[in-house]
């Protein structure tokens, strides 16, 4: 008889070890699925608080406000000294009878020679000018720029005898847009440089000016005069 009661006992307390081993076992389950939640969320958190490549920030737009204090700041900023005389100069190469002209708009293709109008300016800015011009407008931050190069398109400007390179600027929170005539590359690099704070232009052949005296070209540019 005492036998059948300790084993009774036996059991039960068997029955309420097992029990408990359950619960316990069902806290720290609980505990850890949490706790790899609170994880699982501050690594989303992280994720979505953006991107660390410099290159993904947002770049901000200049004012009209924005382009005038730079313009004062380097017109009163001290000329650089130490400046880099350029490399010196190399045999120009042999100019071509003809050039052809892809146009962006209509994909027509035209076709200058010799006897048109200009044609060794026409040529140069075919060959070289247009398509850095292209590459220098992507580049530049901060203005809303495009390049107009339809005049040298017969089919799109067909009574266009002297094509120009057109540069076409829009300031943030302003109406009107700037149009400039005859830009060029050397143009948009002055613009670049003086949106990016740099007191040099570095120009043909490495050659270093002070930025400042291209404050005319800037001003044209942005339609902006700083003085009367």
């Amino acid at each position: 008889m005492i036998f059948i009661i300790f084993v009774q006992l036996k059991t039960k307390t068997m029955w309420q070890i097992g029990l408990l081993v359950l619960i316990a076992g069902g806290v720290i389950w609980g505990c850890t699925v949490k706790s790899r939640g609170n994880n699982t969320e501050k690594d989303s958190t992280k994720v979505n608080s953006g991107s660390d490549n410099p290159n993904d920030s947002i770049i901000p737009s200049f004012s009209k406000e924005d382009l005038i204090r730079k313009l004062i700041h380097l017109s009163m900023s001290p000329v650089p000294e130490n400046l880099q005389q350029g490399a010196m100069c190399y045999s120009a190469m042999r100019e071509p009878d003809s050039v052809s002209y892809i146009c962006p708009q209509c994909s027509e293709k035209t076709l200058y020679t010799i006897s048109d109008k200009d044609f060794y300016q026409i040529s140069n800015i075919v060959r070289y000018n247009i398509h850095s011009c292209r590459s220098m407008a992507e580049k530049i931050k901060g203005l809303d720029l495009r390049i107009d190069e339809k005049q040298f398109c017969k089919k799109c400007s067909p009574d266009v005898v002297s094509p120009q390179l057109c540069l076409y600027t829009h300031i943030h929170g302003e109406e009107d847009t700037i149009k400039v005539s005859s830009i060029s590359a050397d143009d948009l690099e002055i613009l670049q440089e003086f949106l990016s704070g740099k007191l040099i232009h570095s120009g043909d052949r490495d050659e270093q000016t002070p930025l400042k005296n291209y404050i005319p070209q800037i001003e044209r540019m942005l339609g902006i005069k700083i003085k009367n």
